[in-house]
């Protein structure tokens, strides 16, 4: 081991919180530096309000110090690390005890620092750190680890809490940002007495706070918890398991957070301990030790039930540590495929992101209305624990930088860049003539954008495609929005597969759709008045129409869009191939393997074959397998030449219609025009009922192509999420649909696929199953018949067999909550 008192902590303090680390830099210096941050602060933004094109450069070290404090003034409490080589069988012990000898030759220094890259291995000594990330935008990209001497003590005691210890408790909790509520929680547990403290040389340095579980029918409703071994309604019944409500550890001891939970555990003789995340409250840092559990994502309802408002996290002795990652990820943009992408790394089984940077530059619950993402789903999520979430626009990519520069002219590092923006909808035409309207907002930008007065305005036109303009519609009349002084208007040469199918739909189903304007051009100025936007369009018969309109909205079509241009920037100048679109190789790298793309900004390369845009596939399996990627770049750099990983999921699009109706269409994967009938020999199965219309399309291989459902009623009959896992399985999951459809059996499909014995179906986890057992059958060596990627056929006695013996164990396993309509009790395991 290497170690020098000479210490500049110069950039350290310019790009990490040290005020928290007691005399590790004198006060009256750490003040001064802070002042001097707020003065460049306000100097940044007073230059990007004036436009200032100028990029603002970070602080170099030297301009750190203020004037008025010399070098040997800064001098921190602290010596450095600059090199430690151990023989590995011997790590552990060796490291720590030079580390306590490095102490003993700095007696007059409390803090042991050390700076890495962040793509560096994290050896075994730095578990007796505390380690610090830079937060975005740092000119700073390395990772500083802290230690202070009294971490090498092993005399850390968990205590239960007293109200002599209230002081202790306030001084620990003092500055904090969830004082009070901590506090609050603390002195509550001392009544119950679920309160402790931990105490180190006499000196409060660690408090928590539990309360028992007695029922964990909600968590099981909103969460996958049959992931969690142990996590069982006898487990609440037996007090086995708590849930915390406060944690604080003094930060010199945070490492130490994994041993004062095991010991409160032992204390209260529990064996899991539960955390609620809010989403208003701040995520203690004790929260890495524990494992998240993940979201359902659609949630179990019953009459007792209510919907969980937060993220769950579990701990529990026998949990398995995962390996940091603290390379910087710059996730960009929060369509379905880029949220996906943040779950999924966050969620992953091995590895532990702890620098991942969301840019979102219309905030999470910006997406379209059909967005999977909902703000529930989200909360349920608790990104703010894991994920930095910056409302900020990407304008450029530097490559060279390794960097992407944003509006206010920031610049942001990063170790690897995903881009998941998705396309630029605004219709081209619409937006040439249109070009100018000081009224005019794009759909895109909704519900972010609608004005506070909409409810006062006279006149509303939405331009674009039916279905879109009907997405648009519901959204202002969401906020407040008077749908009669609404008008649709259409461009000719415009249009989209789902408005086709939406306007054939509507009236079998009884649905009026709002009368559309045809034109054939139309262009936006200012009125008169100064006030009102002038419409002025050009009819199919070539009659002029014009009008003073309040607000003008630009609906752009679904099959519509262009790659952004800050994506076509770093394509023409940083050289990323684009095709249309970004092109992508197998793994989901474009031709810098620090630039990743997925979503419908993306399409795979040409040689793996014609047509394979991104946006035919589901926008949350493709994040999905673009995350896998990403975490196996961090386990072996060289990804290879790898074949195409396998998307079978479907995607689904739904709108709102007049009078409370709804308009919903799913198609299954790579399907390019839902509604139509496979080229090679399709069918359709049809109904219309007073419950709505239902269009099945059936491919040659009688596999649902896609299924089209219009209904006029407030509540369906069914769900856009069952129609999405009912699209590409074969009809004969659906027992004789197709038989006693054909035979005039059936009348009423919708009706017939509510039914209790299709709930195996749509049960979430479903997909996950039948994916495995494919896999297991397509290894096993038995005779079989593939219909497509995503299908086979089995007549082996023995290979049905087992996949229904797997498939009742799947029932049991997931247990009457998920499935009250089966009775598995009578077969045999």
């Amino acid at each position: 081991m290497a170690v020098t008192s000479i210490v500049d902590v110069s950039p350290l303090q310019q790009n990490f919180n040290l005020h928290v680390y007691d005399q590790l830099v004198q006060p009256d210096v750490y003040e001064a530096v802070l002042s001097v941050r707020s003065q460049q602060a306000a100097t940044e933004t007073a230059s990007a309000g004036d436009g200032d094109d100028t990029m603002q450069q970070p602080e170099t070290a030297d301009q750190s110090v203020p004037q008025g404090l010399q070098s040997e003034d800064t001098a921190p409490n602290a010596f450095a690390m600059t090199m430690l080589c151990c023989e590995p069988e011997s790590e552990q012990a060796a490291s720590s005890a030079l580390l306590a000898a490095a102490f003993d030759a700095f007696p007059d220094k409390d803090y042991c620092l050390l700076t890495l890259p962040p793509d560096s291995p994290e050896v075994a000594l730095l578990g007796t750190f505390t380690r610090l990330l830079p937060p975005p935008g740092s000119a700073l990209v390395h990772v500083l680890y802290l230690c202070h001497r009294f971490a090498l003590l092993d005399q850390l005691q968990v205590q239960p809490g007293d109200r002599t210890q209230l002081e202790g408790v306030q001084a620990l909790l003092i500055d904090t940002v969830d004082m009070v509520a901590s506090m609050a929680a603390f002195t509550a547990g001392i009544e119950a007495n679920s309160a402790f403290v931990v105490i180190c040389e006499s000196q409060v340095v660690g408090m928590a706070a539990i309360q028992p579980i007695t029922d964990l029918s909600q968590l099981r409703h909103n969460f996958h918890t049959i992931q969690v071994a142990g996590l069982t309604e006898d487990d609440a019944a037996d007090h086995r398991s708590v849930q915390l409500t406060a944690i604080c550890l003094n930060p010199i001891f945070q490492h130490r957070a994994r041993q004062v939970l095991l010991d409160v555990l032992k204390r209260c003789k529990a064996r899991m301990m539960l955390f609620h995340l809010q989403p208003d409250r701040p995520a203690p840092e004790a929260l890495g030790v524990f494992r998240q559990v993940a979201p359902r994502h659609t949630v179990l309802h019953t009459a007792d039930n209510t919907e969980a408002g937060f993220a769950l996290f579990v701990f529990y002795p026998e949990l398995p540590g995962k390996t940091a990652v603290n390379s910087h990820v710059v996730v960009v943009g929060a369509s379905d495929c880029g949220l996906s992408v943040i779950e999924t790394l966050v969620l992953h089984e091995r590895l532990q992101f702890s620098a991942v940077t969301l840019l979102a530059p219309r905030g999470l619950h910006a997406g379209a209305s059909d967005a999977h993402y909902t703000a529930e789903l989200l909360q349920r999520l608790g990104l703010h624990a894991t994920v930095n979430i910056l409302s900020a626009e990407l304008v450029d990519i530097n490559k060279e930088e390794h960097c992407v520069v944003l509006l206010d002219k920031r610049k942001l590092q990063y170790g690897l860049l995903l881009l998941a923006v998705g396309l630029d909808k605004n219709d081209a035409l619409l937006q040439q003539q249109l070009k100018g309207s000081l009224n005019s907002i794009s759909s895109q930008d909704l519900p972010a954008s609608i004005p506070e007065d909409i409810a006062d305005m006279d006149s509303i036109v939405v331009c674009g495609p039916a279905f879109e303009a009907l997405t648009a519609m519901g959204q202002l009349e969401a906020a407040g929005g008077d749908m009669s002084r609404v008008q649709h208007c259409g461009l000719v040469e415009q249009g989209s597969s789902l408005s086709t199918l939406l306007r054939g739909a509507a009236p079998l189903a009884g649905v009026t759709l709002p009368e559309t304007i045809q034109v054939t051009s139309i262009a936006c100025g200012a009125a008169e008045d100064g006030r009102k936007a002038e419409l002025t369009a050009t009819l199919i018969d070539g009659a002029t129409y014009s009008q003073a309109v309040d607000l003008v909205v630009v609906a752009g079509g679904q099959d519509r869009g262009r790659v952004p241009r800050c994506v076509e920037n770093a394509g023409e100048v940083g050289g990323l191939v684009c095709d249309g679109r970004l092109v992508v190789d197998a793994a989901f790298r474009t031709n810098d393997p620090k630039i990743f793309a997925a979503g419908t900004v993306a399409t795979f390369s040409r040689r793996y074959g014609s047509g394979l845009s991104h946006s035919l596939y589901n926008s949350r399996e493709v994040g999905q397998r673009a995350a896998d990627s990403i975490a196996a770049s961090f386990s072996s750099p060289f990804l290879g030449d790898s074949a195409l990983p396998k998307l079978t999921c479907g995607r689904v699009a739904t709108t709102a219609l007049p009078g409370g109706g709804r308009f919903m269409c799913a198609s299954a994967a790579g399907t390019q025009r839902p509604g139509r009938l496979d080229s090679q020999g399709g069918r359709a199965l049809v109904s219309s009922t007073q419950g709505g219309y239902l269009h099945i399309t059936l491919d040659s291989n009688d596999c649902m192509q896609s299924l089209t459902f219009c209904t006029s009623g407030t509540q369906p009959s069914l769900t856009p999420t069952m129609l999405l896992l009912l699209a590409g399985l074969p009809i004969t999951y659906l027992n004789d649909l197709l038989h006693a459809h054909e035979s005039g059996e059936l009348a009423d499909l919708p009706e017939y696929l509510k039914q209790p014995w299709a709930g195996l179906l749509y049960q979430e986890s479903f997909p996950q199953l039948r994916s495995s057992l494919i896999e297991e059958l397509l290894g096993s060596g038995r005779p079989l018949q593939e219909l497509d990627s995503n299908s086979v056929t089995v007549n082996s006695e023995g290979a049905i067999a087992d996949v229904q013996a797997e498939v009742i164990d799947f029932v049991k396993q997931q247990g009457p909550a998920d499935f009250p309509q089966y009775d598995v009790s009578v077969f045999v395991s």
